[in-house]
């Protein structure tokens, strides 16, 4: 089924509503899968020295484990999370939970993953595969494009009760302009600018995640961006 999240940091809902007249899903968009192609292990060129953000998965919810690891030796990595409320008998409680069970993404090089990748004490972290066109009997690591990563990045960061995560499809931009937002709480922000529920927002659709939108952005904050 359908959903969007709508998504609160500061007070710790995430409220979802089924929704199907908004977006528009890409069949042939790629789905996360951490299976080999026919018992052939991934392929890595010997000289992959390029830093990417990888999408890593963590088996067991140990997601956040496996970033603090990282970062502690210096690679840059982000778990992405929100607030939600539980309860616990008669208690209700705010806990910070990851945004993507089991998944973190990672700013390094294949080389320098490999040193990482199912070794102790990481035996839990892997990345998540694509088909690699080039090679279609084998499979990839799947990356995401550094402008849609540190977009979500701002996103996730940002304090607002009204911002929205699609998580199950790919919404239709064709008609929106490319906007920066130039102030407010998404400040540098950048994606395509559309009306949605009769407010202005921006959004951007992140590679094998979903779509993120701003909440309600002023036309006079945003800056059109030439293509």
């Amino acid at each position: 089924m359908n959903t969007e999240l709508h998504v609160s940091l500061s007070n710790g809902h995430a409220i979802g509503k089924g929704s199907s007249n908004y977006r528009k899903f890409n069949e042939n968009s790629i789905i996360l899968d951490t299976s080999f192609c026919k018992g052939v292990s991934p392929l890595y060129s010997p000289m992959q020295t390029e830093q990417k953000w990888f999408l890593m998965r963590a088996s067991y919810g140990q997601e956040q484990k496996a970033c603090d690891y990282l970062q502690e030796r210096g690679i840059e990595a982000f778990c992405p999370k929100w607030k939600q409320k539980r309860t616990y008998g008669s208690k209700k409680v705010i806990v910070e939970v990851s945004m993507i069970p089991n998944t973190l993404f990672v700013h390094s090089t294949e080389n320098v993953m490999r040193c990482y990748i199912g070794k102790s004490p990481l035996a839990y972290f892997h990345h998540y595969y694509c088909k690699d066109i080039n090679s279609p009997r084998c499979r990839k690591p799947i990356t995401v494009p550094d402008s849609q990563m540190y977009a979500f990045m701002l996103w996730v960061r940002t304090d607002s009760t009204d911002k929205i995560f699609n998580k199950d499809g790919v919404f239709n931009f064709k008609r929106g302009d490319l906007v920066r937002v130039i102030a407010g709480d998404f400040a540098g922000f950048t994606g395509y600018v559309l009306r949605y529920k009769g407010q202005t927002r921006v959004g951007i659709t992140i590679d094998n995640i979903g779509t993120i939108f701003t909440a309600y952005i002023p036309k006079y904050l945003l800056n059109k961006i030439s293509n």
